[in-house]
């Protein structure tokens, strides 16, 4: 050893993002991992994309103006105060998308720079399907409605479900609990399930025989987004108990018995409305029949969850929260351009969380 460098060992960046001499190393980690891959892990996929966080809250005030208030007053509101509210639900949309694209090309971009972490093929089509879907927002966000044709939909639609179930298969090596298993198998079920219900859907109009099919498809597709929810609560009160944040787990217990309590309110109040309510704003189906208040435990643990996380002081667990918020503003198998992209952008930071912390 040369005498300058007596005394000093090389710094290697494990897989925990710590640091440690290469002499401690486990011999079975050398050369396993690339250093593009362990720095990937350790720093591009801890902090949610710039912008994100904008994203999620256009695409909340867009949820909550549309798909919640306006069906509440429509009754009782004259036309010019209806328009008034519109107007602002359509500027949340706006916004959403605007801050939405540029944070999906950012998020997405630490899995198709070259690196050892993602194979070649994947990041193609990672960077093709984000190509499509973020042009396809585009379009519809700039130009008149009536320009945004069914075909334009039906391809970001695919566009988006299948960007989400690659984003979220990416981060499977990488999961090292339980509850990040179930994050990551969750949200693919929903992108797979919920894209071939809808193709499904479409195929029995001409082919009767495959509505059943497509109920199916489309029941087991809305199952996963309810675990989604679940599972990332659990995953962020995990990490909230491990690093004794006791301030967000109390906000996350708090927020989900108010808003149970608002949903069962609701459900009283509004009747048969809130039914309708609950599928314009989420697009489920599942348990309305028998009762939407079924639904008040996932989506009130989801919101809740990400809600008291985002007080957290890990940057990862902040981006759990943002991600959660996007894919509740998406809904399940949205329509809407920009429900689509907000569903992918949420399915994206979900799957570059676990990748930092397993």
């Amino acid at each position: 050893m040369p005498d300058g460098a007596q005394g000093q060992e090389s710094v290697s960046v494990t897989e925990e993002g710590a640091a440690r001499p290469n002499g401690d190393q486990p011999s079975g980690a050398r050369g396993h991992r690339s250093g593009g891959a362990l720095e990937s892990r350790g720093g591009v996929f801890a902090d949610a994309p710039p912008l994100s966080l904008l994203a999620a809250m256009g695409a909340w005030a867009a949820l909550v103006i549309q798909k919640i208030a306006l069906p509440m007053v429509s009754r009782s509101a004259d036309h010019e105060q209806l328009l008034r509210v519109a107007n602002w639900g359509e500027f949340g949309a706006n916004l959403a998308a605007v801050a939405g694209i540029p944070a999906l090309i950012l998020g997405v971009h630490a899995f198709v720079r070259p690196s050892a972490y993602v194979r070649p093929g994947r990041r193609t089509l990672i960077g093709s399907f984000t190509l499509l879907l973020t042009t396809m927002t585009m379009w519809a966000t700039v130009f008149d409605r009536s320009t945004t044709t069914r075909e334009i939909v039906l391809y970001g639609l695919g566009a988006a479900h299948v960007l989400s179930v690659l984003v979220v298969m990416g981060a499977l090596p990488f999961c090292r609990s339980g509850v990040a298993y179930a994050v990551v198998l969750a949200a693919a079920a929903t992108g797979l399930f919920g894209l071939m219900g809808h193709v499904l859907e479409l195929l029995a109009k001409e082919h009767l025989g495959l509505g059943t099919g497509a109920k199916w498809m489309r029941g087991v597709g809305e199952v996963g987004y309810l675990l989604t929810l679940v599972s990332a609560a659990g995953y962020v009160l995990r990490s909230a108990r491990r690093h004794r944040e006791w301030i967000p787990s109390f906000v996350t217990f708090l927020i989900f018995g108010v808003l149970c309590a608002a949903f069962v309110l609701a459900s009283r109040t509004l009747g048969k409305d809130f039914s309708l309510i609950v599928y314009h704003a989420q697009r489920l189906r599942l348990l309305l029949d028998a009762s939407p208040v079924l639904y008040a435990a996932p989506l009130s643990l989801g919101a809740s969850a990400a809600l008291g996380a985002l007080l957290s002081s890990d940057p990862a667990q902040r981006q759990v929260a943002v991600g959660t918020l996007l894919l509740l503003a998406g809904g399940y198998t949205p329509r809407s351009p920009v429900q689509l992209l907000v569903m992918a952008l949420g399915a994206c930071l979900l799957a570059r969380s676990v990748i930092s912390r397993g």
